[in-house]
């Protein structure tokens, strides 16, 4: 029987750090744009689109790739699982 390969869910954590760190300073980098300032703008909204973007995809993987296993594999009970779903939709 081969072994069963474990999700290796420890990666997840340094990118969304990464992810949390870059949505908490987006506020002050935008605010501290000169007013009329369209090259620093544009380039503040090129990030935050590739910043956002990258958190959807990170969010829309775990629907497709971590709860099914999750749910397949772990001894919780469903309801559990789908509170922590619901949870998770909730804050995306």
């Amino acid at each position: 029987m081969a072994p069963r390969l474990a999700p290796m869910t420890d990666r997840r954590l340094p990118v969304a750090n990464a992810l949390r760190r870059e949505l908490s300073l987006l506020p002050g980098v935008v605010s501290a744009v000169a007013a009329g300032d369209r090259r620093r703008s544009a380039r503040i909204e090129r990030h935050a689109r590739l910043v956002l973007t990258f958190l959807r995809e990170y969010h829309d993987s775990e629907d497709r790739l971590l709860w099914p296993v999750l749910r397949s594999r772990a001894a919780l009970s469903d309801l559990l699982i789908d509170t922590v779903e619901e949870q998770h939709r909730l804050h995306r």
